[in-house]
C-alpha cells in the first residue's frame, strides 16, 4: 500500500545542522514492536494474515485461504500458513531484521507497508519460528531476542517438494491468551474475503455473513445485534475494519445522523490507499484525508437514497399511496 509522505524539505542558510538518528537498541525494538501494539493478540492475527494474503496475491490466487492453527486449553500453539511465492532465501534475514523494509509500499496493490508486520509475533513471544518454502528448497528460521534484540538465524535446509510459502508459528504458557486470539479471530478476520482454514480449534466458527458485493458497491449494513445506538462503524480497506463514528467526521452528525442510527452496522468499503492508518494498523488517523473520505462516502450513500427514494415516491398510484410509503421508508432509515 502506497503510504502517504509529509516529509518537508526545510532551508537552512549559515547553520551548521545535524540529522537526527535512530540507535537500533533493544529499547527502540521495544517502542517500534512491543509498545507499537495496544491489541497485541489482534495485531498479530491481523499482520500476519495480512501478509499470507497479499502472498497470495502476489501468486496470483486470492481465492485460496491460508492456514490458521488455532491455541486450544490443551495444546498452546500458533500457527499460519500461507500459500503464495515464499521468500528468496538469500533474501529472508534482510527482510525479517530490517523494521520498515518493505516492498509493498509503492504500490495500491498490496495491503501491507509499514514493513513491521512480519515482526509482531515478538509483541506477544521472544521466540517464533518461521518456515519458508521458495524454489524447491525449504528452510526453518529461529527468530529470537537475543539481550532483547531481535535476531534471526538458520536452522535447517533441505529440498521440499511442497508448495511453496510461508508458516509463523510460536507458542504460549499463559491460557488466557487462548481465549484473547478466540476472540480476536473473528474481530480481525471478518472482513476478509477468503476465510482461512481453521485447525486445532475444534468448535466451529460462526463468521458474520457478508452480503455478495459488486465492483460498484461502496458501502453496506451488517447486522450484528448490539441494537440501535449500540453498532460499531466500520471504513474497510484491505480487508481491515477499522471503527469510526458519526463525530469523526467534523461538523457532519446531523446531516448523516440517519445512517448511523440505523439497526445496523454502516460499513464503508475504502479503496487501498484512500484513508490513512498509523504504523501498529489498529485505528483510523483521522486526518483531513480520512475524513473528506467519510464523509463523501455518506453523502454519495444519502444522495443514491434519495434519487431511490423519489423514484419510488413518484411511482405511486395517488396520496395516500405515497405518504404510506413516505412513512414506511423514514421507518425503515432511522429505526
Amino acid at each position: 500500500m502506497i503510504l502517504a509522505n509529509t516529509e518537508v524539505q526545510a532551508q537552512v542558510e549559515g547553520i551548521k545542522s545535524k540529522a537526527f538518528g535512530l540507535q537500533m537498541n533493544s529499547k527502540v525494538y521495544d517502542m517500534l514492536i512491543n509498545k507499537l501494539y495496544v491489541n497485541k493478540a489482534g495485531s498479530v492475527i491481523r499482520e500476519l494474515s495480512c501478509n499470507a494474503y497479499d502472498s497470495h496475491c502476489d501468486a496470483g490466487c486470492p481465492e485460496k485461504p491460508f492456514e490458521l492453527y488455532m491455541p486450544t486449553w490443551i495444546d498452546l500453539n500458533f500457527g499460519i500458513r500461507d500459500f503464495g511465492t515464499g521468500i528468496p532465501h538469500d533474501k529472508f534475514e534482510d527482510i525479517y531484521t530490517n523494521v520498515g523494509q518493505s516492498t509493498k509500499d509503492s504500490t495500491n496493490e498490496f495491503i501491507g507497508g509499514f514493513g513491521i508486520g512480519s515482526k509482531s509475533p515478538f509483541a506477544i513471544t521472544d521466540t517464533f519460528i518461521v518456515t519458508n518454502w521458495n524454489a524447491g528448497i525449504k528452510t526453518t528460521w529461529a527468530c529470537f531476542k537475543s539481550n532483547g534484540t531481535p535476531e534471526v538465524a538458520e536452522v535447517g535446509r533441505e529440498e521440499s517438494d511442497e508448495p511453496s510459502g510461508l508458516q509463523v508459528a510460536f507458542s504460549f504458557t499463559n491460557k488466557d491468551t487462548v481465549r484473547e486470539f478466540e476472540r480476536e479471530l473473528l474481530k480481525q478476520l471478518q472482513f476478509f474475503p477468503v476465510k482461512p482454514v481453521i485447525t486445532g480449534k475444534s468448535q466451529d466458527i460462526a463468521w458474520p455473513e457478508i452480503p455478495d458485493l459488486g465492483s460498484s458497491d461502496t458501502y453496506y449494513y451488517m447486522n450484528e445485534g448490539n441494537g440501535r445506538y449500540n453498532n460499531n462503524n466500520y471504513v474497510v480497506m484491505g480487508n481491515v475494519g477499522y471503527l469510526f463514528s458519526a463525530n469523526d467526521v467534523d461538523g457532519y452528525y446531523s446531516t448523516f445522523h440517519s445512517l448511523f442510527n440505523s439497526e445496523g452496522s454502516l460499513v464503508l468499503l475504502a479503496p487501498l490507499g484512500s484513508v490513512d492508518i498509523p504504523p501498529s494498523r489498529e485505528n483510523l488517523e483521522l486526518t483531513p484525508k480520512t475524513k473528506a473520505f467519510i464523509k463523501g462516502a455518506c453523502e454519495e450513500i444519502l444522495e443514491t437514497y434519495s434519487k431511490e427514494f423519489l423514484a419510488n415516491l413518484e411511482a405511486q398510484p395517488n396520496l395516500l399511496e405515497a405518504q404510506k410509503f413516505t412513512y414506511n421508508s423514514n421507518k425503515d432509515l432511522v429505526k
